[in-house]
């Protein structure tokens, strides 16, 4: 017999499908209710956990999708549920969003932890992936290059296309950062090929953010601003928020024209 919450999670997940975001929480939060009421603490994380993913991702609430997503953690670490590793990621990844890097590191490094007893290599290439964005966002090259090469590795091992692109074009920029120009030129243009053999939406316009950014820091502000001019008008055609907010503000200092600075640019 289906349980209660299965028939208030399917209309949440019909809802979503059907853009009608507001309705789909209700409910989804009908469905958590029911299943803690059945003591069903799976199902119940298991909707949080899609809870949070309808905040992040189509609603573009981040905060609300932090929260969902630790509660969903929460019952997996009390109760030794499946998909430890994951949870902790989208935990870390809505922190890596709303600016907190101390806790989204923290949480990085135990979903490392349990991506590795779980013998889960792709989570391990993800969980890579994201610390070196945030290590390169505060500036330690030397950590963030060798989290994002052993990502690499792993996800080419994999044979992850999506999440390889967006690795390439991380070193993209971290090559950048160190002046290496011509090699981080290289690696955005395998994370554009890549993106476009798949072709993925969404890396194709991360792709064009980072060579935006390359020439940016080279000085090439015109040649910069065309590819931050792409990655928005991606962004605005996929509705991807933060990507569109970060080619935004990087087309106003192009605007200014301000000479490269010393420090790593912000991430997305």
């Amino acid at each position: 017999m289906a349980k209660r919450g299965d028939r208030a999670l399917q209309r949440a997940e019909e809802y979503r499908r059907e853009g009608l975001g507001e309705m789909a929480v209700d409910s989804y939060r009908e469905a958590i209710a029911l299943y803690k009421e059945d003591r069903d603490v799976l199902r119940q994380a298991n909707a949080l956990s899609s809870l949070g993913k309808l905040y992040g991702q189509q609603l573009f609430d981040h905060r609300k999708a932090l929260k969902s997503y630790q509660e969903s953690l929460r019952l997996r670490q009390i109760y030794g549920l499946e998909r430890l590793s994951e949870e902790y990621f989208n935990v870390a990844e809505q922190q890596n969003f709303l600016g907190i890097l101390s806790e989204a590191k923290d949480n990085l490094m135990r979903g490392l932890h349990s991506a590795e007893r779980e013998g889960n290599r792709q989570n391990i290439g993800k969980i890579l992936n994201l610390l070196g964005d945030i290590l390169l966002e505060e500036g330690n090259l030397n950590e963030a290059e060798e989290r994002l090469r052993t990502s690499l590795e792993v996800l080419t091992a994999e044979g992850d296309e999506l999440m390889i692109s967006y690795v390439q074009s991380s070193i993209g920029l971290l090559l950048a950062c160190r002046h290496k120009y011509e090699d981080a030129l290289k690696a955005c243009q395998n994370a554009l090929d890549q993106a476009e053999k798949i072709a993925a939406q969404s890396a194709i316009g991360i792709a064009q953010l980072r060579f935006g950014q390359v020439h940016w820091m080279q000085g090439s502000f015109s040649t910069a601003r065309d590819y931050f001019s792409k990655a928005l008008e991606i962004a605005q055609r996929t509705k991807a928020k933060i990507l569109r907010e970060t080619a935004l503000e990087w087309l106003d200092r192009c605007g200014l024209e301000s000479p490269p600075r010393s420090t790593p640019p912000e991430q997305t």
